[in-house]
């Protein structure tokens, strides 16, 4: 078995991750993993853009990884990663290639007599994403060394570590479909995950997973923080307390329900283990933990 079904398989079975999301250290790191999710200052426009869609993000790294491995980058190619990865229905596939192209981020490739039309990421993609990856892993530096040295050699690493995401991910969906989750009702909006975040860092708590602590929601104040509309900010919430993932507390206000917080460690937790198991194949290490 190759390190990349290794490390598939074992994110597959691993899950929620709970050896992970009970160590101390993740536990310290959890305010900082969901800040990496928030729009921050001096955090390029395209950047911040990739925070706020998550078709969109999808999109960008698998153009990336798609560019990369045989049959390129092309319509086809990317609309069955993104059914794969039940991201978006078929037609979405050539709706976000063309955005991507207005926006500069793919371009035609020259090639002769091509099939199928491919594309190539440019450098404004390229630069883009490895911005916002970067965010993800300076957040999780402290949690693994594998990390950290990836981080510290961007750079260099940055295309490897996105092929190796990509391809662990294929194996995943080829042994197992992906689980619905209660956490869709935020990934599937624009800015939802932002929101998310927001809601849960209100007042700035050092343990953001504090079972029953009352959030001080401000509609105003998350429409700020994420760059988003107040009526968006407004639909989000209206979902979480219909579906009850947020819910009244009997002294008044809300509070964050066990299945949403436990949503989100796994989550978090399972993107650290899929980060540094993914940074140990880019650096030829042993896959250490759960491998």
């Amino acid at each position: 078995m190759s390190p990349v079904e290794q490390l598939a398989a074992f994110l597959n079975q691993a899950w929620p991750y709970p050896d992970l999301w009970r160590d101390p250290a993740f536990a310290a790191a959890a305010p900082k993993l969901l800040d990496a999710w928030q729009p921050r200052p001096g955090l390029a426009g395209e950047a911040c853009r990739l925070l706020r869609d998550m078709g969109r993000f999808a999109a960008c790294a698998w153009s990336l990884q798609l560019e990369a491995t045989p049959g390129g980058l092309t319509v086809s190619r990317m609309s069955d990663a993104l059914l794969a990865a039940t991201v978006s229905g078929p037609g979405r596939a050539r709706a976000l290639l063309l955005y991507l192209q207005f926006i500069g981020y793919i371009e035609p490739a020259m090639e002769a007599k091509p099939r199928e039309l491919r594309f190539r990421t440019t450098p404004r993609l390229r630069s883009a994403l490895k911005e916002r990856v970067a965010v993800e892993l300076e957040a999780r530096a402290a949690l693994d060394p594998a990390i950290n040295a990836v981080l510290v050699r961007l750079d260099e690493t940055f295309v490897d570590l996105l092929v190796t995401i990509g391809a662990v991910n294929q194996v995943q969906l080829r042994l197992r479909r992906p689980r619905p989750s209660p956490l869709d009702l935020f990934s599937q909006r624009y800015a939802g995950m932002n929101i998310l975040a927001d809601i849960l860092l209100a007042g700035r708590p050092e343990d953001p997973f504090a079972v029953g602590r009352r959030l001080p929601i401000s509609v105003s104040d998350i429409a700020r923080n994420c760059g988003t509309s107040r009526m968006q900010v407004a639909a989000v919430l209206k979902g979480a307390r219909a579906t009850g993932l947020l819910v009244a507390r009997p002294d008044g206000g809300e509070q964050a329900s066990e299945t949403l917080l436990n949503e989100v460690r796994a989550l978090l937790s399972g993107t650290t283990e899929l980060l540094a198991g993914a940074c140990r194949i880019v650096l030829c290490q042993p896959l250490l933990r759960g491998a």
